[in-house]
């Protein structure tokens, strides 16, 4: 089975080895020949839906990992923009391309926050989830959505629930080993249900 995963630094395994990411966990049991990670820190849930999408056709199982409103994502030349809700805009475009473009990144962050609409915000990102779980399903695949913020749509999500144990430290809530693991597990046993559903 081809699996597809997807979603932000919960996803990716920030402050973790490579090897505890959700995707290479999948891929180290030896279930999942063929895992795929698009997974990276800052990433939104409509850059989420545009990569998955572009993907759709290509996997059989999709373990898509959708997290909090106040991001948003735009393509400059290949090159991806994730814009989320922090004092500053802190990535360092200089490196890809030239200060001008940094500086632009900056002055949009400013601009898209200070009118940035919460209500608006969560209502698009349900209505991106929901269409996003609708179009893969009518595709005959397998759909393991879970999010790190409440959502209100037609699916049922599954929502990781992990007190400190789970987390790399206090002030750091990204998941610790032991939390990846628990997740990669609580995920691949929904995957086997769903399966034999289907």
């Amino acid at each position: 089975m081809r699996v597809y995963v997807d979603g932000c630094s919960m996803t990716y395994g920030q402050g973790l080895p490579r090897e505890y990411s959700l995707a290479e966990l999948f891929k180290s049991e030896g279930l999942y020949p063929k895992v795929c990670d698009k997974s990276r820190p800052g990433k939104s849930n409509n850059a989420i839906f545009y990569d998955t999408l572009e993907n759709r056709n290509n996997f059989d199982i999709y373990v898509l990992g959708f997290t909090y409103d106040n991001r948003t994502h735009l393509k400059f030349r290949e090159q991806d923009l994730d814009l989320h809700l922090t004092n500053t805009f802190a990535f360092d475009y200089q490196v890809e391309w030239d200060t001008i473009l940094e500086d632009q990144c900056v002055e949009l962050h400013k601009s898209y926050y200070s009118l940035y609409d919460n209500n608006f915000y969560r209502k698009l990102n349900d209505f991106l989830v929901d269409a996003l779980i609708t179009k893969l399903r009518s595709n005959n695949k397998i759909v393991i959505p879970f999010s790190w913020q409440h959502r209100s749509t037609d699916f049922d999500i599954f929502y990781p629930l992990y007190g400190t144990k789970y987390r790399i430290s206090e002030s750091d809530t990204h998941l610790n080993k032991q939390g990846m693991l628990h997740l990669y597990h609580a995920l691949h046993h929904l995957i086997l249900n769903r399966a034999s559903h289907d």
